[in-house]
Formats: C-alpha cells, sequence, structure tokens
C-alpha cells in the first residue's frame, strides 16, 4: 500500500488556534458545526443523536447501548451475554483505531489520518494550549452557545 503523505505545513500552535478561533479550521467552523447538530438533536431527538467525546470517555459501554437503541438495533439478551458491546468497545477505542495501519498510513491527500490522533484524553489540550488560548476558547464557546441554551 502507498503510503500518504502529509502535505499539510507544519504551522505554529499560535497560529492554528488563530485560525480555529476565526471560524477558518480544516473542517469549517467549529462553533458553526458543534451549535447546528446540537440545535437539531434538541429539535429532533428521535433523528440526531448528540454526543460529545468528553461524555463518551466517561461512560463508553453505556453510550455504545444507547446508540444502538437510538439506531433500532438494541443488543439482544443473547448479545448481551456474549458481550457484543464489551467487544465493540475494545475494537473501536481509541488505542484500537490508533494502530491501524490505515489511520497510521492513510489520508486524504491533504492530511494524514494519524494527524487526527493525538492521545485520546480529556483534557490533553492542557498541554498544548496556554491559559490565555483556554480563556479565549471559554469565551468563544460560552458566546456561541449561550444562543442555544
Amino acid at each position: 500500500m502507498a503510503e500518504v503523505r502529509d502535505t499539510t505545513p507544519n504551522y505554529p500552535v499560535e497560529e492554528i488556534f488563530k485560525w480555529f478561533c476565526e471560524g477558518k479550521s480544516f473542517c469549517g467552523p467549529f462553533w458553526d458545526h458543534v451549535t447546528t447538530y446540537w440545535k437539531a438533536s434538541v429539535d429532533r431527538p428521535n433523528r440526531v443523536f448528540f454526543l460529545t467525546y468528553e461524555d463518551l470517555k466517561s461512560d463508553t459501554l453505556g453510550y455504545v447501548k444507547k446508540l444502538a437503541e437510538f439506531m433500532g438495533k438494541p443488543f439482544s439478551e443473547d448479545e448481551e451475554i456474549q458481550g457484543v458491546a464489551e467487544k465493540i468497545v475494545t475494537r473501536y477505542s481509541f488505542q484500537g483505531l490508533s494502530i491501524l495501519e490505515v489511520n497510521k498510513t492513510g489520508g486524504t491527500g491533504l492530511i494524514s489520518n494519524n494527524a487526527f490522533f493525538r492521545t485520546g484524553e480529556v483534557g490533553d489540550w492542557k498541554n498544548l494550549l496556554t491559559e490565555d488560548m483556554a480563556k479565549s476558547i471559554d469565551q468563544i464557546t460560552q458566546r456561541n452557545f449561550s444562543l442555544w441554551a
């Protein structure tokens, strides 16, 4: 398999942070994306399953089961006994996905898949962002989400 070359320039975190706060991220404006789906989940809770990474990390097994129910495919009693949900959690864990060859070498042509994997830990941003950056993010988040609260 040919290795995908990461052609994304290596910008300083301060510059990437500035662009992110301005809504100029690789995947588009973060807050517009999140608030649009959050509002849709409130307006149509039977059609949009909204889940944060923090919630998923706090109760992965519980949310896998809730997602299965949401999709109309709850785990059967036999599947519960066989530990199917637990096997899904293990197979699709951060650790399990980050070691897959496609996630080590694949990509879109613009960015390598491995760029989407850091530590998988909630709060790891503290190792990358300054206190002032965190305050800026909190203010922007509050401003954007307060419209929907």
